[in-house]
């Protein structure tokens, strides 16, 4: 193991609550020995000793004085550190200054024995296997009963007098916290990490086993070798506890989603005009999800030709964003997303869906940023009592594909807010009907000049068939715009007047999305 040090003994618990009066240029000393020590005594001090003096039957300007007398002496004797137990208030500039100078560390503590305090010291500089040993074994057997996150951070901040916290890959802080340190300006893409700064001090450890990566952190104000041997093995230990509190989550998280996909297929199934089975409402009541009241449905799914995330990371980082906006609800996993909805005791208000679209949409900007497939959402219109859940949620689900197709990656919609041609976009945009599209238009689609065609097609449908107007929509003569016309329905064997001119338009739009050349 390595050395103790200064800062090992600053970040022992015996010392817990004391000053550093002066000396910090002296805070890597390595530590030997220990001794209670007076001013009588001190010429047993052996070499690279913590001198402990007592001070608490010491009065007045002699205490001060009596401080310095000993911090001299034990400089001379090659002692390394000097705790002074009792009250020594308002030091003088004097003992600052003559500890810095001599780059001898002055630590004030009140309370402990003076006796226990050396005894203490002794032991760990003497035995630091030893000491540390028994620290690590206690704490071992603790862990392996911990049941949960905030009892396993408990024990290893204890031990290691430390913050702890767990860590994603992208820097957020799942639970636990650290004091000074900021995780998003860490570089996590590591294994173990030893960070070292004069203020303060980080240990890390990769927790494996866990969907993306997370990491147990500890920091401490000081922390020196045997502090970071310390940390190391005890984060071995902790990182497997954490492991298996991970599991036993998923495990239950999992548990939890069957069932929540199961109560909402019920949902699904529900007659409006019949009340909630008792079974199907206790079941509810067991998920934490909230039946009566004013639901709104939200719906996240993937931005057009994006390919979805394979891996639970995606799942976890959209729940962390949720969380922070307070949209922590059930959260639904679908085949072209994710589905949730909010409950409130009163229908929401404009100002309220307005809310809730921002809401969303700083959750997708959270999510976004981490490097996942970028998505979008909808919102649903608000719906009073359990049977309307499943309706705001394919609205929502509506909005959210309709968003998909037309606006750009972190958009959010709502339901109300779209209008016809957002809604039809979301059916001419599916695989199926492109393919249908592509069979209407075929004979069209394979002449030479295809996309001035197309284009032309698209424009006369758009604008009431009127050749004047599509002349003025794509910049041609209006002769062009006729002659062209005359070749398409030649293509298709019939006059324009005489097909489904709608499924035509939709057909040209499903395979020209981004032409936009329709009239008023």
């Amino acid at each position: 193991m390595a050395a103790v040090t200064v800062r090992d003994l600053l970040n022992d618990a015996v010392l817990t609550g004391h000053r550093l009066i002066g000396g910090a240029d002296g805070l890597t000393h390595v530590i030997r020995d220990a001794a209670l020590v007076s001013t009588d005594e001190l010429n047993r001090l052996p070499s690279g000793a913590v001198a402990v003096m007592d001070i608490s039957t010491t009065r007045g300007l002699s205490r001060q004085h009596l401080v310095e007398q000993v911090l001299l002496r034990v400089h001379h004797r090659g002692g390394r550190m000097l705790i002074v137990v009792g009250n020594l208030e308002d030091p003088p500039q004097s003992i600052i200054r003559l500890a810095d100078r001599l780059n001898l560390p002055v630590v004030a503590v009140q309370g402990p024995s003076p006796a226990a305090v050396a005894a203490h010291v002794m032991a760990v500089a003497q035995q630091p296997e030893l000491a540390y040993a028994r620290v690590l074994g206690i704490a071992a057997r603790k862990l392996t009963t911990a049941d949960s996150i905030d009892r396993i951070l408990s024990i290893v901040g204890g031990v290691l007098h430390a913050s702890v916290a767990l860590v994603a890959a992208d820097g957020a802080v799942i639970a636990g916290g650290l004091l000074h340190l900021r995780p998003e300006t860490i570089d996590w893409s590591s294994g173990a990490i030893i960070d070292s700064v004069p203020s303060h001090v980080l240990a890390a450890l990769p927790i494996h086993g866990a969907d993306g990566q997370m990491w147990l952190a500890c920091e401490a104000a000081h922390g020196g070798p045997a502090w970071q041997d310390t940390a190391r093995t005890l984060l071995q230990v902790a990182t497997l506890a954490v492991a298996a509190w991970l599991a036993r989550q998923r495990l239950a998280a999992e548990r939890d989603r069957t069932r929540l996909h199961g109560m909402f297929t019920e949902l699904l199934q529900l007659d409006p005009r019949q009340g909630v089975p008792e079974p199907l409402a206790a079941q509810a009541a067991t998920l934490g999800v909230a039946l009566d009241g004013w639901h709104v449905g939200l719906h996240l799914t993937w931005h057009r030709d994006s390919l979805p995330d394979s891996n639970g990371q995606a799942t976890a980082t959209l729940t962390r964003a949720l969380a922070t906006e307070e949209l922590d609800t059930a959260l639904i996993t679908r085949a072209d997303g994710w589905s949730l909805w909010k409950t409130s005791a009163t229908r929401s208000t404009s100002a309220d869906i307005d809310h809730l679209v921002d809401q969303l949409r700083r959750c997708i900007c959270y999510y976004n940023a981490a490097g996942h497939t970028p998505l979008v959402g909808g919102v649903g219109q608000p719906a009073a009592g359990p049977s309307a859940i499943p309706e705001t949620v394919h609205q929502a689900q509506r909005a959210a594909r309709a968003i998909a197709t037309t606006g750009q990656p972190g958009a959010v919609s709502f339901v109300g807010d779209l209008g016809a041609h957002h809604l039809l976009a979301q059916v001419y945009g599916e695989p199926a009907f492109r393919a249908y599209a592509q069979q209407l238009l075929a004979p069209v689609l394979k002449a030479p000049d295809s996309a001035a065609l197309l284009l032309t097609l698209t424009a006369y449908l758009g604008n009431s068939c009127s050749p004047t107007q599509t002349a003025k929509a794509i910049c041609v003569h209006r002769n062009t715009v006729a002659e062209r016309i005359a070749r398409i329905e030649h293509l298709l064997t019939t006059p324009l007047k005489k097909t489904d001119q709608l499924a035509l338009q939709l057909a040209c739009r499903s395979l020209s999305p981004a032409t936009d050349v329709a009239g008023p």
